[in-house]
């Protein structure tokens, strides 16, 4: 859980948001329940999805996680950005799998809302459009929410002045010792980073990728307040 604050948001808000869920063939029936579970627990006014919620096809997912997505709402909306492995199937047809769960999936383009202005990122493996660029119908200057599966231009978010970048890629190494080498490769790997009234927070994730194993990382939901 994390409090953070903006002279321009107007109420007190609560952000539930997680990533990493890697819907494969081995993932267990009742995952998704269980995020949804916790959303009605902490009754969120905003969700956050920062990627990754396809492993790699929709085709290997054993489950019927509908009624289970159903769970996973909130008064201002539930918002997603894609990670890399949405990519590595179809990358229509697991776009389509996440709209048809009724989350907004925003692809490198952004949308205002009651309080914010938030911004879906792609997952390029070369150049991306700036913040600045993906920013321009912010015409009424509100707080800024990015929704970037990787940290990895986590000091290009900060110099941008925006508000808040929400992040997940890393798993926290999702077991030893490769979370000392994402250490090395992320700012922040794991937890939030803060300069001024700017704000980085990466989440370990809630699923697994390639083995069902997390030690010392674990799976969670963040709250943000």
């Amino acid at each position: 859980s994390y409090e953070i604050e903006n002279k321009n948001i107007s109420k007190n808000i609560k952000i539930l948001m997680f990533a990493d869920v890697h819907l494969s063939q081995i993932s267990k029936k009742d995952l998704v329940a269980k995020i949804g579970n916790i959303v009605e627990k902490q009754k969120p006014d905003l969700i956050l999805i920062a990627g990754d919620i396809i492993d790699t096809d929709t085709k290997l997912i054993l489950h019927d996680y509908d009624k289970d997505f159903q769970k996973i709402k909130a008064p201002m909306g539930v918002y997603a950005s894609v990670g890399n492995h949405e990519y590595y199937g179809g990358l229509d047809e697991n776009i389509k799998y996440i709209k048809d769960k009724g989350i907004n999936l925003l692809y490198e383009e952004g949308i205002e809302t009651e309080e914010f202005y938030i911004v879906g990122r792609n997952y390029s493996f070369g150049k991306r459009k700036t913040i600045e660029e993906l920013t321009k119908g912010n015409t009424n200057n509100k707080p800024v929410i990015v929704i970037d599966h990787s940290p990895k231009e986590s000091q290009s978010f900060m110099e941008s002045s925006s508000f808040l970048q929400v992040s997940g890629h890393t798993h926290n190494g999702q077991f030893f010792p490769y979370n000392l080498i994402t250490k090395l490769m992320f700012k922040p790997d794991w937890g939030i980073w803060s300069e001024n009234n700017s704000h980085v927070i990466t989440t370990c994730g809630v699923g697994y990728w390639g083995i069902p194993i997390r030690f010392p990382s674990f799976a969670e939901v963040v709250e943000i307040n």
